[in-house]
């Protein structure tokens, strides 16, 4: 069975729930504590449950990824590269799963309750953000686990993030105004288990705009990019923006893109951007990424989504 899910520009966030007891958070999980989305109970199955996630045409790493504790503020992940814990179904194939353990000395701290996990393919901007909680131990006999595959089986085609979408743009002088949407992500975050809620252990979820100013397409990590208006509830109506960008300097142009955070704590990556085009020689607008006109003569032009 496939299914097409939609996510945020990102690749897989995942969150369990529970309240089972977890040691110190100074070191990693004493006990093998096992996540992943392939060869668990699957709610208490057979322990062949799988729920595979298809990056169309990725056929190789690298991926982009981070995992927490839904419900508080830790980089639990430390120094594990996410990369180590994904696998393809067969290989030169473009459907992945992932799988890792917890009692891994990479890991800071033991999660408890549930876990966010975000995977991203950087190349293509195609992510997921996943919430699911623990389980006591599977039929492959781990001790603890956060089972991906807990209500639902097949495979998840994974799509691009929800950019924000610019509804009107006007000049004066070296400013533009720009008026944008920052649209309803909740289609795009999964969660497992409803122990968990909306965002995991009673977490609350949000979306944010996020602005940056760069010659070239910049990088998608967050540590570049800064929060811009008043978050939203990740569900619900597109919520409006406007900002008034300075192109004076026109070898810069400005980008504005889309962020999720989970109980304050924001996702690694944004999705890929819109851009506010500074430069006075414009470019073609039917390039991968929104483009808008430089301060100057002529009719303001009103976009939309590409």
């Amino acid at each position: 069975m496939r299914k097409v899910f939609s996510t945020f520009a990102i690749l897989a966030l995942v969150a369990l729930g529970v309240g089972l007891l977890s040691p110190p958070a100074d070191a990693a999980c004493a006990a093998p504590t096992s996540v992943g989305n392939n060869g668990y109970a699957g709610g208490g199955g057979s322990g062949a449950g799988y729920q595979y996630l298809q990056f169309p045409g990725k056929i190789s790493g690298p991926f982009l990824g981070r995992f927490w504790q839904t419900n508080l503020p830790t980089n639990n992940e430390g120094t594990f590269d996410i990369n180590a814990a994904m696998f393809q179904t067969s290989p030169g194939g473009d459907i992945w799963y992932f799988n890792l353990d917890l009692a891994n000395a990479a890991v800071v701290g033991c999660p408890g309750g549930c876990l966010t996990i975000y995977v991203e393919d950087p190349a293509s901007g195609r992510a997921i953000l996943w919430t699911a909680g623990q389980l006591a131990g599977d039929t492959n006999n781990n001790p603890l686990q956060y089972d991906f595959t807990y209500d639902s089986f097949g495979t998840l085609v994974v799509d691009h993030g929800p950019r924000p979408r610019v509804t009107t743009s006007s000049r004066a002088g070296t400013d533009i105004t720009v008026n944008f949407d920052v649209p309803d992500v909740a289609p795009n975050v999964r969660t497992q288990l409803a122990s968990c809620g909306a965002g995991g252990d009673g977490a609350v979820s949000t979306r944010q705009a996020y602005i940056r100013q760069s010659a070239t397409q910049p990088s998608t990590d967050i540590a570049g990019w800064t929060p811009f208006g008043t978050a939203a509830n990740l569900a619900g109506p597109a919520a409006a923006r406007s900002n008034v960008f300075n192109c004076s300097d026109t070898s810069q142009d400005w980008w504005i893109a889309t962020g999720v955070s989970v109980n304050s704590q924001p996702a690694r990556f944004v999705t890929s951007p819109v851009r506010v085009e500074c430069d006075p020689n414009l470019a073609d607008p039917t390039g991968t990424f929104k483009k808008i006109d430089r301060p100057g003569a002529g009719t303001p032009r009103t976009q939309g989504r590409d």
